[in-house]
C-alpha cells in the first residue's frame, strides 16, 4: 500500500482529496477495475468502469511526461 507522502502527492496532482485516493486503493463491489498507477510506483487504484481506467491512465502519464521533462 502506499504511504501517507505519495497519496498526498498523487491526489495534488490528479487533484483530488487524499482520502479518497486512499480510498480508491482498496477494492470494493462497484470499483473492480484495476489501474496501476505510475504516480503511486505502479500500485494500483480500482476504478468503476474501463473510461475511468482510461483518464486515469491518461492523467497519469501526463503528469509522468511533465514531471520528467
Amino acid at each position: 500500500m502506499a504511504n501517507a507522502d505519495k497519496i498526498r502527492s498523487a491526489a495534488a496532482a490528479l487533484k483530488i482529496k487524499p482520502a479518497v485516493l486512499m480510498a480508491l486503493t482498496q477494492e470494493s463491489g462497484d470499483r473492480h477495475v484495476k489501474v496501476p498507477l505510475e504516480l503511486l510506483d505502479g500500485e494500483p487504484i480500482y476504478v468503476f468502469d474501463e473510461q475511468q481506467a482510461r483518464e486515469l491512465k491518461l492523467s497519469d502519464r501526463a503528469f509522468k511526461a511533465v514531471t520528467a521533462a
